[in-house]
């Protein structure tokens, strides 16, 4: 019973610590150099961000997991937080002739009005189509192609669908043959942050085992059929041309997350491969698949995008090849970064977790562009503490605002 009541009282004592801090930091709005028409120091900027992300998390409900000890007649305890609110992105001043006012725009309200329009960055993805050994295996045809070539041809038709796009650079992802030959012969454009995997296989029978069963058969008719077709083409005089079968396909498109490997979007419809003649050369695909084919890219690009919508920037950090040990991010002029644009650093992805902590909020940095390539660019820190140690830069993240 003891041991109860100390772990309800810590986690009290813990949520009203957080909020007497809340309450101090408020006056810092209001005695900002801007009340008076100057501009807003670095470190001044970090603090209002600050600000605005613990209040957007005690906003919300928030959860309290509290535990506590007696090691010989010391009391320890451990309490951790986190907030049921949704990070839109960070806060953004309201400006007035070009001079931030005191008083802070919060833009991560979870409102039903996210919209990225504000944000002139594209996301850059890599595109890896799925080479997957299907049920019937990669020599059943369709026309006269194999899945993989149909794969790939779905692949350069998604390619060239994010041509110029607003939203998106994609480029197709490059195999090495080890890890070695990835750090030789890679580039920049590897970082991609997402990437898009492109899977073909025959669509799922809504008939169980039945219809299993029944694409085997059909398979097995299917090369008799071309047994018999190849004895009679043997006899003089006599030509037997078949069709080529019709097949029920199903595309799937998966968005993920490569720094953290999470599946961010994902949707497959089915997909119909038509019944073609035969012929003595090679054909091209068929001309209603597509019709299709483009149609279903073209659907499934815009409900990707618009699962990012309400999604900040965020990108990892890298210390530089180079040798100099400066920081850089997976993302450059591409993407629309440029210099003087501003991120802040956190210790891991979910802020709002990072707030609802001491470490974590002392941790916050505040960053800017200093130099920008293609596909990276170089931070220098202009507010908070100095950058994490070298094991811990892959873990952190640069967040655009």
């Amino acid at each position: 019973m003891k041991t109860e009541n100390i772990k309800y009282k810590n986690g009290i004592n813990t949520t009203l610590k957080l909020l007497r801090e809340c309450i101090l930091w408020f006056p810092l709005l209001l005695s900002f150099p801007s009340a008076t028409g100057e501009t807003l120091s670095s470190e001044q900027t970090l603090e209002s961000v600050k600000q605005a992300l613990v209040e957007l998390a005690l906003g919300s409900e928030i959860q309290i997991k509290s535990m506590a000890y007696l090691d010989n007649g010391i009391l320890h305890e451990s309490s951790i937080l986190s907030s049921q609110a949704t990070f839109r992105g960070i806060p953004v001043f309201a400006d007035a002739g070009n001079k931030p006012k005191a008083r802070i725009k919060n833009s991560t309200l979870s409102d039903q009005n996210c919209h990225e329009s504000r944000v002139a960055l594209r996301r850059e993805a890599l595109v890896r189509v799925v080479k997957n050994n299907n049920l019937l295996g990669s020599n059943k045809p369709l026309g006269d192609h194999s899945v993989l070539e149909l794969a790939a041809f779905i692949g350069q038709v998604f390619t060239d669908s994010m041509e110029g796009s607003e939203n998106w650079s994609v480029t197709s992802e490059k195999e090495y043959g080890s890890a070695y030959d990835s750090y030789v012969l890679g580039s920049l454009a590897d970082r991609a942050p997402y990437r898009f995997d492109i899977e073909i296989r025959p669509r799922p029978s809504r008939d169980g085992v039945k219809g299993f069963t029944s694409a085997w058969v059909d398979h097995g008719l299917y090369e008799a059929q071309g047994i018999a077709s190849r004895v009679a083409n043997s006899i003089p005089g006599i030509n037997y041309r078949k069709s080529w079968p019709s097949v029920e396909l199903e595309y799937q498109l998966t968005l993920t997350d490569r720094a953290t490997q999470l599946q961010i979007w994902q949707k497959a419809l089915p997909l119909y491969f038509p019944k073609v003649k035969r012929d003595y050369f090679k054909s091209s695909m068929p001309s209603a698949l597509v019709s299709d084919i483009a149609d279903l890219t073209a659907k499934f690009i815009q409900e990707a995008t618009d699962s990012l919508q309400c999604r900040p920037h965020r990108f990892q950090l890298f210390v530089d090849k180079g040798g100099f040990g400066q920081i850089t991010i997976n993302a450059g002029l591409v993407a629309g970064v440029n210099v003087g644009d501003q991120f802040l650093i956190s210790a891991g992805p979910d802020l709002l977790k990072e707030v609802l902590s001491h470490s974590g909020l002392d941790r916050l940095a505040l960053a800017k562009v200093d130099s920008v390539t293609s596909h990276s660019a170089t931070l220098k820190k202009i507010a908070g503490p100095s950058w994490p140690v070298s094991s811990d830069i892959p873990r952190a993240v640069a967040t655009y605002f």
